[in-house]
């Protein structure tokens, strides 16, 4: 059997417990211009942003248990997921020096024994990706020229780090932009960058076309 409990407002009336709640949350709510979810005392801001970090952190071990294998696109120059950038046994194994993470919210996992670069990168197809070429291109250009093996990621090694890889195919080794795809996606079938990430890489390629 339900039972209500009764409570007295200071006039003597007898508020049950449901209205006694409702007039509570509205004074609540008077006092503080945030909006609260209905089922927490949290701004919606900073429970949305809780659920992305927790999606990120499901994603980066969903990665690290299922993809954690660097590809070899050139000798030295590789390819992976977030979970390659965590595996320090292959890390270790291909004598990898450098890691160029392409994207945000990517914490360095072994900043004491690899250099870091970090690119700031949005998975969208109105990211403007040409912007950081020539800095990031000239940077992987000097590693690999020197013998010093390199990891370039994202979170699924899809689409942000294989059009950086891309592009430095265009630029390098004289590839047109599908023309290379097809190279990468031959050394790591996963990869497809977004349709505006592949509009800019065949603009990228003009510039090197004779």
């Amino acid at each position: 059997m339900k039972t209500t409990t009764k409570n007295k407002t200071k006039k003597g009336e007898v508020l049950d417990d449901t209205n006694f709640q409702k007039n509570s949350h509205q004074e609540e709510e008077k006092e503080s211009p945030k909006k609260y979810s209905k089922n927490h005392n949290q701004p919606k801001e900073e429970i949305s942003e809780n659920n992305r970090a927790f999606q990120k952190a499901q994603k980066k071990m969903i990665y690290m248990e299922t993809d954690k294998e660097p590809s070899e696109i050139l000798p030295g120059f590789y390819l992976g997921s977030v979970g390659a950038a965590c595996n320090k046994k292959a890390l270790h194994e291909y004598k990898i020096k450098h890691i160029l993470c392409c994207s945000d919210g990517i914490e360095p996992a072994y900043p004491e024994k690899y250099e870091y670069k970090i690119l700031k990168l949005e998975d969208t197809p109105t990211e403007n990706l040409l912007q950081y070429l020539e800095e990031t291109l000239t940077y992987i250009h000097e590693k690999i020229s020197n013998n010093e093996k390199m990891l370039v990621h994202c979170y699924a090694g899809r689409s942000r780090s294989a059009s950086i890889v891309i592009s430095y195919l265009i630029k390098y080794h004289a590839m047109k932009a599908d023309q290379a795809l097809v190279f990468v996606k031959n050394k790591r079938p996963a990869a497809d960058p977004n349709r505006g990430f592949m509009d800019q890489l065949r603009e990228f390629e003009k510039q090197f076309l004779s």
